[in-house]
């Protein structure tokens, strides 16, 4: 009678949970690579707003350059 249960289990076992457990890390290993590949994106996004940030700040820099040097030119006039 014994015997027959370790059989029963080794079938359930092979049938059953050994794909179950397979195809539940596949699935998290997807999930993870997914969300890998969006937190680089998001890094990348990030990246392209700063690089705006400071393009808008050196362009300020400019303009703020070429106000002193027209408010230099109307004190010496």
């Amino acid at each position: 009678m014994e015997g027959v249960f370790v059989g029963m289990f080794a079938v359930i076992g092979l049938f059953f949970v050994c794909p179950l457990a397979l195809l539940t890390y596949l699935r998290f290993h997807k999930k993870m690579k997914t969300e890998l590949q969006k937190l680089e994106y998001q890094k990348d996004i990030l990246a392209m707003e700063l690089q705006k940030e400071q393009l808008v700040l050196e362009r300020m820099a400019l303009e703020n350059k070429m106000l002193d040097r027209k408010i230099d030119q109307i004190e010496k006039s």
